[in-house]
């Protein structure tokens, strides 16, 4: 099963009826598919949206049977079911653990599929753990053992605001973007600093690596989104002037195609290799 996670943070995203006039997140559906979802919504805004427009909340007895929903069928637009038929969840959404930190606000995570090898001592070696990332706005970097919830590692990476942080494919670099309009490449395995960008004249607020894990892609309040060279940490290309802010990044499974999120409600397709835009999502 995949999960898709929506941060409610940024600026005024919907207008006064509720509609969608910016873009604030994107991301693949799952794997191997060229389906993305894009959100974007302030959590003000959507309080006061939802005052005057409040969702139906259905109310199920307790004691009606949970009723299986099989897929819709091919090529048939939409499915009826009787409506004296109460309909349950049967996903359990329950808190499994909370890792919690008091250095400033939570701002990005990132997890990895790959596990690290803690380092080997004469008494032998820790056992391999899964690594899940995670930033703050006081600029530091957490790194935790998913399994148990124990934080690894913890150090100071920028003076400023992370907004967001990433793990690279084969699960060994980590790279943070801030308000300071750095990039940072490191280790994951050892926090060790390996690279700094500084090319960005503004906020960088988004980074995706390509799925080979040879660039980086950023995005920036500057209204630019550069690609990088992860194993030099060189500039490799800057995209045609943006027109606007750039809010979020994501790449195609094979790496050819990028898509980008703006304030201004459009997601944009870019060429990865040659930089040129393919189409507009409006």
């Amino acid at each position: 099963m995949e999960y898709l996670r929506c941060s409610l943070r940024g600026r005024l995203l919907l207008n006064d009826r509720g509609q969608l006039i910016g873009i604030h997140g994107l991301a693949r559906l799952m794997k191997n598919t060229d389906k993305i979802v894009s959100s974007g919504i302030k959590i003000t805004k959507f309080l006061q949206w939802h005052a005057v427009n409040p969702l139906p909340e259905p109310k199920i007895p307790e004691s009606e049977p949970t009723v299986a929903v099989n897929p819709l069928p091919v090529n048939q637009e939409k499915a009826t079911f009787p409506s004296s038929i109460p309909i349950k969840s049967t996903v359990d959404f329950s808190i499994v653990k909370t890792l919690a930190t008091t250095k400033g606000s939570l701002t990005s995570v990132a997890l990895s599929d790959r596990e690290i090898v803690s380092q080997c001592t004469e008494e032998g070696c820790e056992e391999p753990y899964q690594p899940l990332a995670s930033s703050s706005s006081n600029g530091s970097i957490f790194v935790w053992n998913l399994s148990d919830g124990h934080l690894m590692k913890t150090w100071r990476g920028h003076d400023r605001t992370i907004n967001k942080i990433a793990i690279s494919p084969d699960g060994k670099l980590l790279a943070t973007a801030s308000d300071d309009k750095q990039i940072k490449l490191w280790n994951l395995k050892t926090g060790e600093l390996l690279h700094t960008l500084k090319k960005h004249k503004n906020a960088v607020t988004s980074l995706t690596f390509s799925p080979d894990g040879q660039k980086l892609v950023s995005g920036s309040w500057d209204k630019t989104i550069r690609i990088w060279q992860v194993q030099t940490g060189q500039l490799v290309k800057t995209l045609a002037k943006y027109p606007h802010l750039v809010n979020s990044l994501t790449i195609s499974p094979d790496g050819q195609i990028l898509a980008s999120g703006a304030p201004d409600g459009i997601i944009r397709l870019w060429n990865l290799k040659t930089g040129r835009i393919l189409h507009t999502l409006k």
